[in-house]
């Protein structure tokens, strides 16, 4: 039987699959980890990568990055390159390439477990839930999420940098209002802020609704 499709009027954006969403993931923690001064890289406690629990997490791991598809395989095998950086010692890059990789299967069986046990060095630094803040158009990993009144702060490279009013996060959560493309939001986010300083406010008005 096949499914019927779901229709979508000009301007709608696919939803980001979860590969998606773990690469924007483990993207944000790169990013973050580049941007750690060399003092908080000397406080990061190296665990013992032999013991029964950190070990049997790494290898079901790898276990998952095999038997995934081909997408995560090449996301995995970019890890290392996402990683290359002079101020990495051998042993931080080592701890950080496996956290990506277990990133980028956590949503697989037991794979949140272990992520969390790969994770747990960096959690001082770099508090995993830091790092899940995504854009509500693209999906992209995104700064911000602070609010300011009834808006929620998004700076997503994607999309801007925007003030999302509340009454638009909770339409586009039911489905009532259709997202915009990623390029159409940049323009009406460029066009509302013009030369402020300020990040503009996104309401329903300003996407048709």
């Amino acid at each position: 039987m096949t499914r019927p499709r779901t229709a979508c009027h000009t301007g709608c954006v696919s939803q980001p699959t979860a590969l998606d969403r773990n690469r924007s993931v483990a993207a944000a923690f790169v990013k973050r980890v580049r941007d750690l001064n060399r003092q908080w890289h000397a406080q990061i406690e190296i665990p013992d990568r032999d013991a029964e629990q950190y070990m049997g997490a790494r290898i079901r791991v790898d276990d998952a990055i095999r038997g995934a598809g081909q997408g995560t395989k090449t996301l995995a095998q970019q890890a290392a390159e996402w990683l290359k950086e002079p101020n990495l010692s051998s042993e931080i890059h080592a701890l950080a390439l496996t956290v990506v990789q277990g990133i980028l299967v956590q949503n697989l069986l037991r794979q949140g477990q272990d992520l969390a046990t790969l994770y747990r060095p960096f959690e001082p630094f770099i508090p995993f839930a830091s790092l899940l803040l995504v854009c509500p158009v693209c999906g992209t990993a995104a700064d911000g999420g602070h609010h300011l009144n009834d808006t929620t702060v998004i700076i997503c490279p994607r999309c801007g940098g925007y003030r999302a009013a509340g009454t638009v996060l909770t339409l586009w959560e039911k489905g009532s209002l259709a997202k915009p493309d990623p390029a159409v939001l940049r323009g009406i986010v460029k066009r509302k802020r013009d030369t402020s300083t300020e990040y503009p406010v996104i309401t329903q008005y300003d996407l048709g609704g």
